[in-house]
C-alpha cells in the first residue's frame, strides 16, 4: 500500500472544521467510530457482491476521509464508489484488499 494513501493534511482537515482544533479532534473520533461500523459492512457487501451498498459505503468514506484531510484516500474511495455504481467487478475484486487494508491503516494512524 502506498504511504501517500495515508497522508493526512492537518491544515486541510482543519479547514473543514472551521479551523477549530477541538472540532477537528471530534471529527477524527467520529471517523474512527464510523470506520469500526463501516469495515464489517464493507466486507459483507463485498462478499455478497452487493455493489449498490458497497458504493454507498465508499461514498461515505470518501466524504469523511476528506473531512479529516485524507485527500488521497478520499480519491481512492471515489474510485471504489464509481466502480460500485458501475458494477465494475474486475476493478473492485482487484483493488478491494488494498482498499480495506488502507481503511484499517488510516484508522490506526489517527489513533496515534
Amino acid at each position: 500500500m502506498s504511504e501517500e494513501l495515508l497522508v493526512i493534511d492537518h491544515e486541510l482537515g482543519l479547514s473543514y472544521c472551521m479551523d477549530s482544533e477541538e472540532f477537528y479532534e471530534e471529527i477524527l473520533i467520529e471517523f474512527d467510530r464510523q470506520c469500526s461500523e463501516y469495515l464489517p459492512q464493507l466486507e459483507t457487501h463485498f462478499q455478497n457482491r452487493d455493489w449498490k451498498n458497497y458504493a454507498i459505503l465508499a461514498h461515505a468514506l470518501k466524504g469523511s476521509s476528506l473531512n479529516i484531510g485524507a485527500a488521497n484516500f478520499s480519491q481512492l474511495s471515489l474510485k471504489h464508489e464509481l466502480a460500485g455504481k458501475e458494477e465494475n467487478v474486475s476493478f473492485i475484486e482487484a483493488e478491494y484488499a488494498g482498499y480495506f487494508a488502507a481503511v484499517k491503516a488510516l484508522v490506526k494512524k489517527i489513533k496515534k
